[in-house]
């Protein structure tokens, strides 16, 4: 009976240490698994907080994606503005500069017209300086002279025959007689130009006492001397010799 209750007891007490073993082992688990649940809660939420900062750092980065596309798009924008600007500015002085060689154009014309203009003006006024001109008709005769049988006339009686003669305007009787004689290669005597002695080598005195030469204009006999008479356009001036005051 003793041995019964000794084993009973025994039992009991190794039933009680593995009652306390097994319980002592259960509360380490129980912490075991509370400490594994706190660790995973917490590498969960930081996770989760790294997934979140992530998420908040991409709609950041696509803003900023944005706003840089943007004030590209504007930088750009402004380029071709002031790029449209600059060829206005550059049509507008190409413009300017047309319309100014246009200006230049049409004043060149305007000269050249003026000029051409001008040079008709002087065209047309060459023939009022033609009629500054005028012109006459001189003959020398010496019939008399071969009638009183003066051997320094030429048989003839004509020294110099009607020649036209153009002169400036304002010439006188003498200017004409001076030109034509040189001209004809006839001498001329005179002492002045108011009184000629001489023509072709027939000289006054030459047929008596009453000899000379004497002028007319117009079958006109002025009394001029033949440096004062001022010819008109048209005038017939006629140089002839007589030996007595009869002869015409």
């Amino acid at each position: 009976m003793q041995l019964v209750l000794y084993n009973r007891n025994c039992l009991l007490s190794n039933f009680a240490e593995y009652v306390i073993i097994a319980s002592m082992k259960r509360k380490q688990i129980i912490i075991i698994l509370c400490v594994l649940l706190a660790v995973c809660s917490v590498a969960i939420g930081v996770q989760a907080h790294n997934e979140k900062k992530e998420n908040s750092t991409e709609p950041n980065s696509i803003t900023q994606l944005t706003e840089t596309q943007t004030e590209s798009e504007a930088t750009t924008a402004q380029s071709t503005t002031a790029e449209a600007q600059t060829q206005g500015e550059e049509s507008t002085s190409a413009g300017k500069t047309t319309a100014k060689a246009q200006t230049s154009a049409e004043a060149g014309k305007t000269t050249a017209k003026q000029t051409t203009t001008a040079k008709q003006t002087t065209t047309t006024e060459k023939p009022t300086t033609a009629t500054n001109k005028i012109t006459v008709t001189i003959s020398v005769t010496c019939h008399n002279a071969v009638k009183y049988g003066s051997d320094r006339a030429p048989a003839s009686g004509v020294i110099i025959s009607p020649v036209s003669y153009t002169a400036e305007e304002g010439a006188t009787v003498f200017d004409v007689l001076k030109a034509v004689s040189s001209s004809q290669g006839v001498s001329l005597n005179y002492d002045r130009p108011t009184y000629i002695r001489g023509i072709g080598g027939l000289n006054e005195m030459d047929c008596g006492g009453g000899s000379g030469w004497m002028y007319r204009v117009n079958d006109t006999k002025p009394m001029t001397a033949c440096n004062k008479y001022v010819l008109k356009d048209g005038d017939v001036i006629e140089w002839y010799y007589v030996t007595g005051a009869s002869d015409n």
